[in-house]
């Protein structure tokens, strides 16, 4: 039994297919290079800004940190300072494979000893902190008797950066910056003489 094409059926199907395929136009092409643009532009900078706001926060903790030295100074009488692991260098940098921390210090029996409270403040990786004194200390250079040399001739005494003293004073009166390797800017910390406390600046390039 022989089966016949049914030419009509042939037809249809041969208008069903385009002679011609089309593409996208320029003007399509263009609208989702823009689209792409603005969503990896939007990823950028939400990612920069929840880099930059950690940052951020760890220089908002490092000024807490020095409002409760000023506070335990205010509290218990005595002067409060602070060391960075012992190290007296002017500016101390810190790579990225470790951490380093600031350590309370108390004055106590003419000499500085190493406090409690606050705890040590632990700097995050890639961080470099300065500092430079407006004056000269006073209160760190006064005259010490006999048997307190003798004591720091057995072991190493211990200076801190700078004392915040009881009745609402800084020695020396020290200008203290924050800077991170990745990241472009600095925080600053002085002395507000009207209030008595270590403020913060932001001081973002």
């Amino acid at each position: 039994m022989e089966y016949k094409r049914d030419p009509l059926k042939k037809k249809v199907i041969e208008a069903s297919i385009p002679l011609h395929q089309r593409g996208f136009t320029l003007l399509e092409v263009m609208v989702v290079v823009i689209i792409v643009a603005i969503v990896t532009g939007m990823s950028y900078v939400a990612i920069t800004q929840v880099q930059a706001r950690r940052y951020v926060n760890h220089a908002e903790k490092l000024s807490m940190w020095f409002q409760q030295l000023s506070e335990q100074a205010e509290l218990t009488g005595v002067p409060y300072g602070f060391v960075i692991e012992s190290d007296r260098d002017i500016s101390v940098v810190f790579s990225s494979s470790e951490h380093r921390q600031l350590q309370a210090l108390v004055f106590f029996d003419y000499r500085w000893w190493r406090a409690t409270e606050p705890p040590l403040f632990k700097l995050m990786q890639g961080a470099r902190l300065n500092w430079q004194s407006e004056n000269d200390a006073k209160f760190l250079t006064k005259p010490k008797s006999v048997a307190l040399e003798h004591s720091e001739s057995e072991e190493t005494s211990i200076l801190p950066v700078v004392a915040l003293l009881p009745e609402g004073d800084m020695d020396p009166s020290t200008a203290i910056s924050l800077r991170f390797s990745e990241f472009d800017g600095v925080f600053g910390y002085f002395w507000n003489e009207e209030t008595s406390k270590i403020d913060m600046e932001k001081i973002l390039k």
